[in-house]
């Protein structure tokens, strides 16, 4: 059960509980009771969706820390979305907030959606959002766009490997037809293919159609097939993938330009939404995540995305779990248009060590060359730091394989630059610069700690050093 809770008590106070369940209903909230352990269960729903009254009881909702931060805050939203989004009120009801969060960056990024030059030639949208979950926000981009009269229809691909996400999308979709929101909802008999099972769902918005397929295990090991993408929809979305300091949605953008950048049939690159994990909602530090190895245009949206924090409330004394419902995590999104100019230079194994390089590049320039220059001597790990402190694990080395060794990586990592930078200088001069300003700062450092090793490198690249020490 989503969002469940195990609730001790008696028999009797649990018929009791009974009597009140329409009302709790109507906040989001269930039960069911399990004849084993005679103990019953509190849990969020989706079909909160089919009462027009779903919100937070008052009494309970006063004592929120988070009123202000979630709810609030929305007061101050334009008014375009506040008079104009049909999920903007569906925020105010307890667990419907993980179905609909992050819909205000939907809404508002129809701008740039509606110059994609396919949009604007075939007056259609095409969304494919991998890891979907039941999460139907981006449906709001629609929403804007048919208001707008910019589209004449529109398409969704959603990809999950949890089945219990098809009955909550459906409930939804009942749920926004049964407000009006929807017209002509129908659900195409599923289909199974490739292991895995498609269900389409068919409606119309202000008379404009919509489908949203929900591919069950289509996808093989990765979030979405290489057909889904070849339809070059012209919308991805990543949205709350797990993972420590945004890991795994980094990693899926990288998997998803290596495939862009291969795909002949994508003439016009798509717009890919993702967490802005340099702006943290509760704080006013900014992150140090680097995106400059991502090339291509770059546009803030500033509304929350991602992933919201839970709450535990009490309501009667029992306690009920909300997810997703209080105040987001991340305080805008990035909208990201890949230069496909650029990553068509590339095979996806030049990619991958062009990532590797950039980091490493961020890193020696955030941290020094003394923690981030490594060997690996018969499976004893290196750095300079190790030797300028004269750690006792030296003396389990040969001293010559060591300097050898920093020789070897010394030469390597800076033939590595000077060939990517080497590669993309005449297409792209800019991000030619920028590594090299990164490596000249390594350069420097070398020459200044460890003058043996910049002249190793200094004499295996003698005009690339000195082309690079030119610079600036």
């Amino acid at each position: 059960m989503e969002g469940s809770v195990t609730l001790t008590m008696s028999d009797k106070d649990f018929y009791k509980l009974q009597k009140r369940i329409f009302r709790y209903k109507a906040w989001g909230i269930g039960f069911y009771f399990n004849p084993k352990t005679k103990a019953p269960h509190g849990y969020t729903t989706p079909k909160a969706i089919y009462y027009p009254e779903c919100r937070f009881p008052r009494k309970a909702f006063n004592k929120l820390s988070f009123e202000k931060l979630s709810f609030e805050a929305r007061k101050s939203y334009p008014k375009d979305i506040i008079k104009k989004s049909p999920f903007f009120n569906l925020m105010l009801c307890p667990n419907l907030t993980r179905y609909f969060r992050s819909h205000e960056v939907f809404w508002f990024m129809a701008k740039q959606v509606a110059e994609h030059p396919h949009v604007k030639a075939n007056r259609e949208v095409r969304l494919l959002y991998p890891g979907s979950g039941a999460h139907i926000a981006p449906l709001d981009l629609f929403h804007n766009l048919i208001q707008q009269g910019k589209i004449d229809r529109a398409s969704a691909i959603f990809t999950e490997v949890d089945i219990n996400s098809l009955s909550r999308i459906r409930i939804l979709l009942d749920g926004l037809a049964s407000r009006g929101i929807y017209k002509k909802l129908k659900e195409k008999p599923p289909k199974n293919r490739l292991g895995g099972r498609k269900t389409v769902f068919t409606f119309e918005y202000k008379n404009k159609p919509i489908s949203l397929t929900f591919a069950f295990k289509m996808s093989g090991k990765k979030y979405y097939s290489d057909k889904q993408l070849k339809r070059a929809p012209e919308v991805v979305v990543i949205h709350d993938s797990s993972g420590i300091f945004g890991s795994m949605s980094f990693s899926l953008l990288e998997t998803l330009i290596k495939s862009i950048s291969s795909i002949k049939a994508i003439k016009h690159p798509p717009l890919i939404i993702m967490e802005n994990f340099n702006h943290e909602y509760l704080s006013a530090n900014k992150g140090t995540i680097s995106t400059e190895p991502y090339i291509g245009k770059k546009e803030v949206i500033p509304f929350p995305y991602g992933h919201r924090d839970k709450k535990t409330l009490k309501v009667k004394k029992l306690p009920f779990i909300f997810t997703e419902l209080v105040s987001p995590l991340y305080g805008s999104a990035i909208l990201y248009k890949p230069d496909l100019k650029f990553w068509r230079l590339f095979s996806h194994a030049e990619i991958d060590a062009y990532f590797e390089t950039f980091d490493k590049l961020d890193k020696l320039n955030k941290y020094g060359i003394m923690s981030e220059f490594e060997i690996n001597i018969d499976g004893i790990t290196i750095t300079l730091q190790n030797i300028k402190d004269k750690d006792p694990v030296l003396s389990k080395v040969n001293p010559d394989k060591i300097v050898k060794g920093f020789k070897e990586y010394c030469h390597n990592f800076f033939g590595r630059i000077f060939n990517l930078i080497n590669k993309i200088k005449k297409d792209c001069p800019k991000t030619a610069l920028m590594i090299e300003t990164k490596a000249k700062k390594v350069f420097k450092e070398l020459k200044q700690k460890y003058p043996y090793l910049s002249d190793v490198v200094k004499k295996k690249y003698p005009d690339q050093i000195k082309h690079l020490m030119s610079k600036h």
